[in-house]
């Protein structure tokens, strides 16, 4: 479980067992709550058993500390480059290798093993999402990676190994293609991102110029982060932080990511993080009303032709 620590504004990890899941998110008809305005739609007060991260009355520390945790994820947002936590002796890079590589059983009740190892990933994820400094989320999964398989599957690693000679290689592969998890994870976060912005001017049949406007005031003055906000011009603690509709789309996202996870790793703080950075990014990247994607295609074109 994650904890703010007042004093020091920081998120730290409770060493208790963790509990069973129990999923807290948007409400599966979310969308039929949000009303239309002229560009963005709004959504209407959140349930608050839903959506209990998100608080209408914002606790400084905590606004501090995910605020803390996103300028870090900000900063490798667009060069994520998580190293492999395992070393092994045989010189195989098992994060290069396919997913078909873990040691899961063939035959009829392969398809079995396969559907829990989306388990596995969601597990994966949700304890990614937990930490506040997001990218050392690799770090602490030798801590985490046997008892997830323990609890998923009733074999040994080992018992079906077979992509080497050397059965100590099981765990540097299972580690290495659950860090691609994790690196996937970040890179659909930041995708989906650009994607919501997308077709949110898309079905609003937006032009340059408006774009350019709606960015600026959605965005605000420097540090404002209106977009954060269901409600930016409210009194400072009315202004429920986190509850934009921005911000729930691209929440909810993460949310369906760490569905069906077997074990509830704590408040999603940096899973929070990490969809706040992402979309801040991703309106930096719309700023000049233009479509980033369109833009790397057009680079990538030019650069074809040199």
């Amino acid at each position: 479980m994650v904890k703010v620590v007042e004093s020091a504004d920081i998120f730290v990890l409770d060493s208790k067992h963790p509990k069973k899941a129990n999923i807290s998110g948007l409400q599966k008809d979310w969308r039929k709550h949000i009303s239309t305005s002229k560009f963005l739609p709004t959504v209407s007060q959140p349930d608050e058993d839903n959506m209990r991260i998100l608080g209408e009355e914002e606790n400084v520390e905590q606004l501090q500390a995910v605020k803390n945790s996103k300028l870090l994820v900000k900063l490798k947002i667009n060069n994520i480059d998580l190293k492999t936590v395992v070393g092994h002796s045989g010189g195989i890079s098992f994060r290069k290798l396919p997913v078909a590589c873990l040691p899961l059983p063939t035959g009829i009740k392969s398809q079995e093993y396969w559907a829990k190892w989306k388990e596995f990933k969601a597990t994966t994820i949700n304890l990614a999402a937990s930490v506040s400094q997001l990218f050392s989320a690799n770090a602490l999964l030798l801590e985490y990676l046997q008892d997830w398989w323990d609890s998923t599957y009733k074999f040994s690693m080992e018992k079906n190994w077979t992509c080497s000679n050397n059965p100590c290689d099981t765990l540097p592969a299972i580690v290495e293609q659950t860090s691609k998890v994790v690196t996937e994870w970040h890179s659909s976060i930041g995708k989906k991102a650009i994607n919501i912005l997308t077709d949110l001017f898309t079905d609003n049949k937006m032009l340059q110029d408006k774009i350019v406007k709606w960015v600026e005031d959605t965005c605000g003055k420097k540090g404002e982060f209106h977009w954060v906000y269901l409600n930016p011009d409210a009194p400072l603690g009315m202004r429920s932080a986190f509850q934009s509709n921005l911000v729930l789309e691209i929440f909810s996202f993460h949310l369906k990511q760490a569905a069906g996870t077997a074990i509830d790793h704590g408040t999603p703080i940096g899973g929070l993080a990490l969809c706040t950075a992402a979309m801040e990014h991703a309106l930096g990247l719309w700023a000049n009303g233009e479509d980033p994607k369109k833009k790397v295609a057009e680079a990538s074109t030019s650069n074809s032709k040199k």
